[in-house]
C-alpha cells in the first residue's frame, strides 16, 4: 500500500474510511491522507514513513510501534490517539491537537524539538555543590 494518496479514493456512498481499511504490520510510506477523517484508524506496527497527515483527524487513533520517519502532522487532530512505541515522529505541539494524546516517555522528548528551549540534566551539567 505504498504511495496511495488516500484523500482521492472512492469510498462506498456513507462509509468512512476507517469502516474501509485499517492496516497491521503494512507499510503505508510515502501515501497521503491529507483532510481525511479517518477517526478510530489502527495503524499498529507499520512502516509510514513520509507520510502526509496534514489536516486529518486521527482521534482514538492506534498508531502504536510504527515508524513515522519523516512523516508530516500538521494540523492533524491525534485526540486521544496512541502512540507508544512509534518512533522518529516530528510533531510540533503548537500545530497539532495532542489532548490525552499516548507517546512513550523516551521518544516523546521530540515534541518539544520546535520549541527553543534548552533540556538540562542536573546530574551532568557540570555544576558541581
Amino acid at each position: 500500500m505504498i504511495g496511495v494518496n488516500w484523500a482521492v479514493a472512492d469510498w462506498p456512498r456513507g462509509k468512512s474510511l476507517f469502516a474501509c481499511i485499517g492496516f497491521f504490520d503494512y507499510s503505508v510510506s510515502y501515501s497521503t491522507f491529507i483532510g481525511l477523517s479517518v477517526r478510530g484508524i489502527n495503524i499498529p506496527r507499520c512502516v509510514a514513513r513520509e507520510v502526509d497527515f496534514s489536516e486529518a483527524n486521527l482521534t482514538l487513533a492506534n498508531c502504536t510501534f510504527t515508524d513515522f520517519s519523516k512523516s508530516r502532522f500538521l494540523h492533524t487532530n491525534l485526540t486521544e490517539g496512541d502512540f507508544s512505541g512509534a518512533t522518529d515522529y516530528s510533531i510540533n505541539a503548537s500545530l497539532n491537537v495532542l489532548k490525552g494524546t499516548k507517546f512513550s516517555l523516551g521518544e516523546a522528548m521530540s515534541l518539544l524539538s520546535s520549541w527553543d528551549i534548552i533540556l538540562a540534566d542536573p546530574a551532568t551539567s557540570g555544576c558541581q555543590a
